[in-house]
């Protein structure tokens, strides 16, 4: 741990616990190009018509765990603010 002419990093400790890898998810022109050809194609996400409110989080997380869902699941929550 220390000593002359070793610098250590706070991250040293997590080196041993946690194992980091980089995934390839594309260039920005694939990104363009998705984009371009989701609206030229006038693709929809797929997402369930049950609607849950903040105080019925537990009962969202039920449905999907359940697989009662198809495409995501969408939640309303308000600040309070609005």
């Amino acid at each position: 741990m220390g000593g002359p002419g070793k610098a250590g990093s706070a991250l040293d400790p997590l080196a041993r616990v946690f194992t980091v890898r980089g995934i390839y998810v594309g260039s920005k022109a694939l990104m363009i190009d998705m984009n371009r050809a989701i609206e030229a194609h006038n693709i929809k996400p797929v997402i369930d018509k049950t609607t849950f409110d903040f105080e019925h989080t537990k009962e969202a997380y039920q449905h999907q765990i359940g697989q009662k869902h198809f495409g995501g699941c969408k939640g309303v929550w308000m600040c309070g603010l609005c």
